[in-house]
């Protein structure tokens, strides 16, 4: 059956534009529980998307990836802002 021109149309303009880059990027499943799902991306970072399927971001991500073993916590956040605040008391009063 020949297609129409409307059809032959959309068609051609597929194939002129295809999909955004953003649909076309593909996750690998790292793991699923039933509060979230962590993907690995292309580029080898990672990615989670709770249970209601909003994607996680910040310090929750960072808490979960931690726990998963994925990603070590750098060593400039694992000071506490209690002794970065006495070190810069310390300094005025030594000058």
């Amino acid at each position: 059956m020949p297609l129409t021109p409307r059809e032959a149309a959309k068609r051609s303009t597929i194939a002129l534009f295809p999909t955004p880059m953003a649909e076309r990027i593909i996750m690998k499943v790292i793991k699923q529980t039933a509060d979230y799902t962590i993907y690995q991306k292309g580029s080898g970072r990672y990615a989670a998307k709770g249970a209601g399927g909003k994607w996680i971001n910040g310090d929750d991500k960072v808490r979960i990836l931690t726990t998963e073993g994925l990603v070590t916590p750098s060593a400039a956040k694992a000071a506490s802002p209690e002794e970065d605040d006495t070190a810069a008391e310390a300094s005025p009063a030594e000058a």
